[in-house]
């Protein structure tokens, strides 16, 4: 069995087995980037969708003071826009840069700037400055929490 030869219909059996095999893998590939490529613009679409036009420091807060699941409706994992005055500025662990808003209340806002959108503007940002900052609402325990955010706006500039 293992000297024997194919014969010609064999062999174009064989062969058009392994194309259509093959014909079918690739297809599936095509498929699958399709498939990918479109959630993936649907994802930003949701995401811009879900922006939030700015508010300030203070209705964030007295938001989430008020009514902590209604608030979570409103703002939780969408991106918010917030106008407030800077009180702190650290470093975290991670190398992270953290910003703090407040506004009247004890409570504050706390933003962590996306690492490649620190270094053009860090160095211009000082206590009591008043910013427009761009993140992803992550919850509120006592404070509200945004990441990856993005300073829009500075105003104050010593």
């Amino acid at each position: 069995m293992l000297g024997q030869r194919w014969s010609s219909h064999k062999l174009t059996e064989y062969m058009q087995t392994r194309i259509t095999k093959i014909a079918f893998i690739i297809t599936g590939i095509i498929v699958f980037i399709c498939l990918l490529l479109t959630n993936v613009i649907s994802i930003k679409d949701n995401i811009s969708k879900t922006s939030i036009s700015a508010v300030t420091a203070d209705e964030l807060l007295v938001s989430y003071a008020r009514n902590e699941t209604s608030a979570n409706h409103q703002y939780l994992n969408k991106i918010v826009k917030v106008y407030g005055k800077v009180s702190e500025i650290g470093l975290l662990k991670d190398n992270q840069i953290e910003v703090t808003l407040t506004g009247t209340s004890k409570n504050s806002i706390l933003c962590t700037l996306l690492p490649e959108k620190i270094f053009n503007v860090i160095d211009t940002i000082q206590i009591d400055d008043e910013l427009l900052i761009q993140g992803n609402c992550i919850g509120y325990l006592n404070d509200v929490y945004l990441n990856n955010c993005t300073i829009l706006n500075l105003s104050n500039i010593k």
